[in-house]
């Protein structure tokens, strides 16, 4: 089953952060999917998500690099 958007039909969506007013959709068992082209925000059955990435805030994290002495 894939995942697209109900707005524009694209299938390039991402996790979109949660936010409180999830928690009802959360029991729900739905989680909430921002699609990519046009920013639209959904909800959908968690069973419906594996393989989708994680939304980022566009921050990487560092990695840890040994000391030179």
């Amino acid at each position: 089953m894939s995942v697209h958007c109900r707005r524009c039909g694209s299938e390039d969506v991402r996790l979109s952060h949660f936010q409180l007013e999830d928690v009802l959709f959360l029991l729900l068992l739905r989680y909430p999917v921002r699609c990519l082209d046009c920013s639209e925000r959904g909800y959908y059955n968690f069973s419906a998500l594996s393989g989708l990435r994680r939304a980022t805030t566009g921050r990487r994290k560092l990695a840890k690099q040994p000391k030179s002495t």
